[in-house]
């Protein structure tokens, strides 16, 4: 009820000029937790069977689910704006895939890989999207671990987890290599190398000025020559950053802050997936949230693209783009 709550408050209150489709896809948390549910999902414009066990007071009717987030869109919108409906549970590897498409558009490079996710969820691809996986990396129950058990045991028994998690992960999908050469990065994995790097900045800046030596701009060597799109760096310089940050953050006393706490918990994440999912030869292009879209010859034009998240991703596909 929450979700469709959420979705709803971003759908426009007044018709477009032309009715479209929506699609709407369970990804990362919802996905798992349908299939935790044991349930076969088919989309509103078919019959939906249960595979639970007979009895099973968890039981949820998904067909009956996916018919009323159907009806809620469109009491929401009106008629004329929706031309059909359709809601699936997107496998993993296609949530990464429609990311990759997101993350090449707004780069304009069709020769990118794919890291990606925060919340339920990890997202990688090769530049082809041949190998593709979702981690299962639960960021809340990494808070709440941290939360229970302090900042150093905490994220210690986090980084176990998700690096059981994501050697569980890629062993079938990456088929045991590592992926490699030009990496877009997106959405809260993005944020959590920027903020490793600016903090590995200020972190060489203060032990500078405590030294009484000058500080130079170390970041112009990963800095690409638009760092208000996105910079550049190498895959152990990212490894460096983050693993920087989350043992500086593991290893404040006292109990963390709320904002301290997000920060170790997606600098564990990240830092288990760039050690077991890439070769240390990849080179990570980190995009802002909202990139700007690049024009031929390198100029930044003055409009701004979507995020490059899958349902970008699916609209550019499903369109030919």
């Amino acid at each position: 009820a929450a979700a469709v709550t959420s979705l709803l408050r971003r759908c426009p209150d007044r018709a477009s000029a032309e009715a479209a489709p929506v699609f709407v896809g369970a990804t990362g948390g919802a996905r798992d937790a349908l299939k935790q549910a044991r349930r076969k999902t088919t989309t509103t414009n078919g019959s939906s069977t249960a595979d639970a066990a007979p009895g099973d007071s968890s039981s949820v009717d998904v067909g009956a689910l996916f018919a009323a987030l159907e009806a809620a869109l469109r009491r929401r919108l009106s008629t004329s704006t929706i031309r059909t409906v359709e809601v699936s549970v997107l496998d993993g590897a296609d949530e990464a895939r429609y990311e990759l498409q997101a993350a090449r558009h707004a780069l304009g490079d069709a020769g990118v890989g794919l890291l990606a996710g925060g919340g339920k969820s990890v997202q990688l691809a090769d530049k082809d999207g041949a190998r593709a996986a979702s981690i299962p990396l639960d960021t809340f129950a990494g808070h709440e671990l941290v939360d229970r058990r302090g900042g150093s045991v905490g994220a210690t028994l986090y980084d176990w987890e998700c690096r059981r998690r994501t050697t569980n992960a890629l062993h079938p999908r990456l088929r045991g290599d590592r992926l490699d050469g030009r990496i877009a990065v997106v959405e809260l994995a993005a944020k959590t190398l920027r903020i490793a790097l600016e903090h590995e900045a200020a972190s060489a800046a203060s032990s500078a000025s405590v030294a009484g030596t000058p500080t130079s701009a170390s970041t112009e060597t990963t800095t690409s020559s638009s760092p208000e799109d996105y910079i550049v760096v190498a895959r152990d310089d990212a490894f460096r950053a983050v693993e920087a940050l989350r043992r500086d953050l593991s290893q404040r006393k006292g109990r963390l802050g709320y904002d301290d706490t997000l920060h170790l918990v997606y600098a564990t994440q990240v830092a288990a997936v760039l050690d077991l999912a890439f070769a240390p030869t990849a080179t990570f292009v980190v995009l802002h949230d909202v990139p700007h879209r690049r024009k031929p010859g390198g100029a930044s034009s003055s409009s701004m693209t979507p995020p490059a998240s899958w349902p970008l991703g699916f609209y550019l596909r499903h369109r030919g783009l």
